[in-house]
């Protein structure tokens, strides 16, 4: 907890307590004449983070950044399945494996062999680091490169396994074969937003990240030619699009966040059975 307090002050930390209590999250607890400091588990972070910032306060983080775990990464993905099958949807398919590993800068959910392959900071090499520094200032915050590429590729797991979802559908399982691209992105960022928006606990985490997306498509050039469709664009030039390709993903979670019916998880999971993706 960020310093110092006034030493008559009451309930400082009751004020940060209370909510990780009701997130589930156990605390050690250090008090000091000043401040007072707040423990949690590595893997919990993720969990507190969000409560924390759902109860109104800012996390800034500080020193050695956050970075997800393959433990984190699945208990996401247990919520996530979790949430589908309360909203009725049957799962044929088991989650998928995860693995952190050098990736080109993107993360990739495999149909084949059913894993999701995150990337790791450490085998980022040096200029996709720089891309992320860059990054990380064009949003305006005070934050690192590194913290940038944790949280936007915590969103992007998430994207991830709703390709998985899609999976699930009789007439989506040959995800490599499907032509329009485009669509199949969209509707995998629908159902990705739907998902985050619909839980209270990570409300804050989408909020920063749509509008870190937002201030760095407002920094970008747009690659789309005059009159040029970007859908038509994307699919053609899908594969190949390299540095343009997160602007269309950036531009596609905005389009769902916006959208009147973002947190209705129910609908999107309607829209993924009923949407023909060809």
């Amino acid at each position: 907890m960020e310093g110092p307090f006034d030493f008559t002050l009451t309930g400082v930390l009751t004020s940060v307590a209370n909510p990780l209590r009701d997130a589930g999250v156990g605390i050690l607890t250090v008090s000091t004449y000043d401040t007072d400091y707040v423990m949690v588990k590595q893997e919990n972070i993720p969990k507190a983070v969000a409560a924390l910032e759902a109860s109104g306060h800012s996390v800034r983080w500080v020193g050695s950044s956050f970075r997800m775990s393959v433990n984190d990464l699945q208990v996401l993905a247990e919520r996530f399945r979790t949430a589908v099958e309360a909203a009725g949807t049957t799962i044929h398919v088991p989650l998928p494996r995860i693995l952190i590993q050098r990736v080109p800068g993107v993360s990739v959910y495999d149909p084949d062999s059913n894993e999701i392959t995150y990337p790791s900071w450490e085998e980022t090499p040096v200029t996709g680091k720089a891309g992320q520094e860059r990054a990380a200032f064009q949003t305006g915050e005070a934050i690192t490169g590194q913290q940038f590429f944790a949280g936007q590729f915590r969103y992007f797991f998430v994207h991830e396994l709703s390709h998985w979802l899609q999976m699930q559908l009789p007439a989506r399982r040959e995800l490599k074969k499907v032509q329009d691209k485009y669509s199949l992105e969209a509707q995998a960022n629908r159902v990705a937003v739907a998902f985050l928006a619909s839980l209270p606990e990570e409300r804050g985490f989408m909020e920063r990240t749509v509008a870190r997306f937002e201030r760095l498509l407002a920094a970008k050039e747009k690659p789309l030619p005059e009159g040029e469709s970007g859908r038509r664009y994307f699919n053609e030039l899908y594969g190949k699009l390299g540095a343009e390709y997160p602007y269309f993903q950036y531009q596609m979670v905005l389009d769902a966040w916006r959208s009147p019916a973002r947190a209705d998880w129910s609908k999107a999971l309607e829209d993924l059975r009923d949407a023909p993706v060809q």
